[in-house]
């Protein structure tokens, strides 16, 4: 069953912790010998196919050995970690052997054999590992194949992730080296991280040029927190600026300190700390990010009303997420990472400062690759959505419509609204 990127899983696959059942155990082995100086050995991956037990929960049906799911794999199918040496795959109808190869995706080896999507000299890969795996020493592996490490996360969810810079010339010998590499749950390619937004208050409420039924029917947003992941906030913009002059609380990418006091904006984190030059408020160097969040929350006279440069909940407040801007080949919002790092945090961050709606007008750009995909980016939102039912996140459907097939991820999400 070819990975796919984490791609065909249901909304709710992802236990994420230790599963307390009876695990379908063709036969138990003893661990085998370590590598000399290798370390601890990552856990053993299989593919668990329930069959007729299909319908059950997978809690009731795998078992109690310490099993973590890792992904859905389709009808039945599970991928499943066990401590090494626990579970010895075998023939039959349950368990059956992850291989490395099963992990790279058919998009990253397409790229390192064709041309015929748009040239690019510098591709990002996402890397996922078994749990328990080495990462340091998985990324001097894969360097030494040509690859540039970007960043290593062992606290990733659903198992611990790598994110590469590689050229393209080197792709095929990166590959080559994946499918040697012991616990690979997935290597996939990262399009580039673009900013999107497009629309106006009448065509999101009507499509009628100045009829507001929304509004009309006294719906501006109050009592309503909005996170923002962009390029930062003009706090003196007069949609935003408080009369008592106030600023909103500051966080770095782990703080949760807000200011309820502040009319407009609870608080700015601080994901890129460039965006942040003293004795300013302007905490946005590019102005898409003060942009969108006029488009959401703007309120010009602090009134809540709606008036004529307002956005579509002018009653709503604000945790603004500054991703900061660099236009390059790798992505609009360098504080998200190069590779984009899990989003997981990021959302959670907005969440413990009371957002319960996220905006989000920014996605991939799929320059070099197929429009429509399911990535592992894309899996950190549905997974963030169905563990926390009262958030709604919304992505920017992109900017390349409105033809079939132009839809760009994370708006391809399960759990997501695309706009």
């Amino acid at each position: 069953v070819p990975y796919h990127g984490l791609m065909q899983r249901s909304a709710g696959f992802v236990l994420a912790g230790v599963i307390s059942v009876t695990l379908l155990v063709l036969c138990i082995a003893p661990p085998a010998a370590a590598e000399a100086g290798a370390g601890p050995a990552p856990a053993r991956l299989v593919v668990v196919d329930l069959g007729a037990a299909a319908g059950q929960p997978v809690e009731r049906t795998l078992a109690g050995t310490g099993a973590t799911v890792i992904a859905h794999l389709g009808p039945g199918r599970w991928l499943v970690a066990v401590d090494p040496g626990v579970l010895e795959a075998g023939p039959g109808p349950f368990v059956m052997p992850w291989r490395p190869s099963d992990g790279v995706s058919p998009e990253l080896r397409e790229l390192a054999s064709s041309e015929k999507r748009r040239p690019f000299e510098e591709l990002q890969v996402i890397v996922v590992l078994a749990p328990g795996s080495d990462l340091s020493r998985t990324g001097n592996r894969l360097e030494s194949a040509g690859a540039t490490l970007g960043w290593l996360d062992p606290a990733a969810v659903p198992a611990p992730q790598i994110g590469l810079r590689v050229p393209r010339q080197r792709l095929a010998a990166l590959i080559a080296e994946l499918e040697t590499t012991t616990g690979l749950v997935l290597a996939e390619p990262q399009s580039r991280v673009r900013l999107l937004n497009s629309g106006s208050v009448w065509r999101c409420q009507s499509g009628e040029r100045g009829r507001t039924p929304i509004f009309d029917h006294g719906l501006r947003g109050e009592g309503q927190v909005i996170g923002i992941i962009d390029t930062g906030l003009d706090v003196d913009d007069c949609r935003f600026s408080d009369p008592e002059g106030d600023l909103p609380a500051i966080n770095d990418e782990s703080g949760v300190e807000v200011n309820p006091d502040h009319r407009k904006v609870l608080a700015v984190d601080f994901h890129w700390s460039e965006d942040r030059p003293p004795g300013s408020a302007n905490w946005d160097c590019h102005g898409h990010g003060t942009h969108v969040a006029g488009s959401a929350a703007g309120d010009e006279h602090g009134n809540g009303a709606h008036d004529r440069v307002d956005g579509m909940a002018p009653a709503a407040r604000l945790v603004i997420q500054d991703g900061g801007a660099r236009t390059d080949d790798c992505a609009d919002l360098p504080g998200l990472g190069c590779p984009v790092k899990p989003l997981g945090p990021v959302l959670e961050q907005a969440r413990a400062q009371g957002a319960r709606i996220h905006s989000n007008s920014w996605g991939d750009e799929e320059n070099f690759l197929p429009y429509g995909r399911y990535t592992e980016r894309t899996a950190d939102i549905d997974r963030f959505a169905w563990e926390h039912k009262d958030n709604l996140v919304f992505f920017a459907a992109g900017n390349a419509g409105p033809s079939l097939e132009t839809l760009g991820s994370p708006s391809t999400g399960k759990n997501v609204v695309a706009v």
